[in-house]
Formats: structure tokens, sequence, C-alpha cells
């Protein structure tokens, strides 16, 4: 035979614990030479469970990597006697290292995502324009000196003029747009890099109370403290031309972010619940009443009711896990909350 594609024998060396990683089971070693052996392959046995597999000259264009020692394996010893179980699922849902800041993006777009968000990804760099549009400095904003266009002229200190005309850009399909954006944004440093900061931007056209709602979800899903009032407070909800926007800081989040919530046992006894009304300003603003209510050893909660003309109404449960409280006692802790 004078054919130049004569193959030649190849050596190939594998380790026991590979086939049952792939396989699925633990197959016998004594069988797995058995049938490596009946289909023509020679074996040298080496050190730490290892083989080295002599292949045949006729098996060396279809047998060239380890896992197709494991697939004739297989074969032989019958599909039908491997069980058909589903692997253990490993669940990502709680980052090992939070500093890990690409997992913990991916948990807050998933939470946007099951919120009604559709999330946008927007150029990096932006126009004059829109940051004076956004309210923003020229002068914090790293211009390029090779720009293309006009359009994409300054990095971006802030996701939301971006998502602002988003907004504004499909405003003619009169529906209910709700906008996210997780990305970084450049803050100028004087004689160095600028800094690449991960924000989180929030845009709708429904209301304030949709906003905050969105904001406090994402709190409550990594189980942080949230605190905001419309005057004030972190993170800010800005309204322009009746679009609602907010921008939260991602690494703040992951500084904050408790992995395992703390248990709270369930209250055995009755729960007062008192509405009251506030008149907003600056110097009575929700987490200033806040502060005030909890003070109070009887108060579990409170929830806003409805904010309309600068007048606030929360309610406030109050409870204790010791003994029942009389309405009474409930009304004279509120009335403290001034």
């Amino acid at each position: 035979d004078t054919s130049p594609d004569i193959k030649k024998e190849k050596l190939l060396v594998i380790g026991y614990e590979l086939f049952g990683k792939k396989i699925g089971i633990e197959i016998p070693k004594k069988r797995i030479n058995s049938i490596l052996v009946n289909l023509g392959f020679g074996i040298n046995y080496l050190e730490d469970s290892r083989i080295q597999v002599i292949v045949p000259s006729w098996r060396a264009n279809d047998i060239n990597i380890p896992e197709d020692l494991v697939e004739e394996v297989a074969r032989v010893y019958g599909y039908q006697n491997i069980p058909s179980i589903l692997q253990p699922i490993v669940y990502i849902d709680q980052p090992k290292d939070m500093e890990d800041i690409f997992v913990f993006q991916n948990k807050i777009k998933l939470l946007l995502k099951h919120l009604g968000l559709n999330e946008v990804i927007n150029y990096s760099m932006i126009s004059k324009s829109m940051i004076e549009d956004g309210g923003l400095k020229i002068e914090n904003h790293l211009r390029l000196s090779n720009s293309i266009s006009e359009e994409i002229e300054y990095l971006r200190t802030s996701l939301l003029p971006s998502l602002y005309k988003n907004i504004q850009d499909n405003s003619g399909r009169k529906e209910v747009m709700r906008f996210f954006e997780i990305a970084k944004v450049y803050w100028l440093k004087k004689n160095d890099l600028p800094d690449e900061v991960y924000k989180i931007g929030i845009a709708t056209n429904t209301d304030y109370f949709d906003l905050k709602g969105i904001i406090e979800a994402i709190y409550k899903e990594l189980n942080i403290d949230f605190c905001h009032s419309r005057e004030g407070g972190n993170p800010d909800i800005i309204e322009k031309d009746g679009v609602f926007m907010t921008e939260i800081d991602l690494q703040k989040l992951i500084n904050n972010y408790h992995q395992v919530p703390k248990f709270k046992s369930l209250n055995p006894y009755a729960v007062i619940k008192l509405d009251k009304t506030f008149e907003l300003s600056p110097k009575t603003t929700y987490a200033i009443v806040r502060q005030k209510a909890f003070k109070s050893k009887l108060l579990q909660k409170i929830e806003l009711v409805t904010l309309f003309n600068n007048k606030l109404t929360l309610r406030f449960y109050y409870s204790l896990s010791s003994r029942n409280i009389t309405e009474e006692e409930a009304k004279e802790e509120l009335a403290l909350v001034r």
C-alpha cells in the first residue's frame, strides 16, 4: 500500500474519574478496561488512576481526545444502563464574592425585567445638547479629541440624559414606557484617567409612585433598608416633562447588600393600624417623620397611603411581641410624631 494517508497509532492519557464525571455513573475500572480492549485499544497503566490508551491506526480518524474514549465506553456499556436522572442544579442566586459586579448586575437585571421594565443599551458618549438639557455641567465631562460626530462627543457622567431621550423618542406611541440601563459613567479626574463607576438608571413615563415602588423593590430584594422622600434622600427621583427618573450607585448597593435576611418571627398579637396626614415642608419630610416615628418601641412598620398637593398620608402599624396593646397606647405614640 503506497497511500500517503496511512494513519499511525496515537496515544491518549485519561483518568478513570473522567468516565464517571462525563457519563454520570461510576463504571468499574475492570469493565472500562475490558470494553477498551475488546474495541481494539491497547492499555498501559500509569500512576494516579490514569491509563495510556493506544489508539489503533484504523480508529485514528475518529478518536482524537479523551472524551472520545468516554463516548466509546458509554456506547458499549449501554445507554439504557445509565439512569435518566437530572443532575443537581447549582443556583447562583447570591454571589459568593460581591465584588463580582457582573454577577450582581445580572441579579438586578433579572429583577427589573420581572417588574416589567425593558433594558436599553446606550452609547457611553453623549452630545453637548444632551448634557445641557439634563442640567449637567459641560466642564465635568471628558471631551473626546477625535469624535466622529457631535452626537457622541463627551463621555457621560450620568445615565439619565440617555434614558430621558429614549422615553422622548418613543413618546409618540402613547404607551407606558419603563426603561432601565446598567452601565458605566465616567467622572473626570484631574491629571488622571476618569473614574469608571457602574450606575443603575431607571426612567418611566408613568408617575412618581411607580418609580418609587421599583426602587423599593430593588432594596427589598437586596435586604437593604430603604428610606426616601420626595424632597430628598438617596436615591433621588427627578421629574422632567412627565418623565420620572432615578440613578443608583451599583457599588453602594453591593456594599450594603445582605445575603442572608435577618430572621424575624411572626407577631402572635394584634396589630393596630392608624393613619395620619402630614403637610410636607423643608422641615417635615418623610425621612424626618420616619425617624421620629421609629423612636417608638411599639411601631412595626410604616406605609405610604397617598401623596397629594404636598400632603403625605402614612399608615402606622403598632404592636408588641410580648402582649396586646390598646388603641389608646398606639394613639399616644402617634401623637408624638409631628
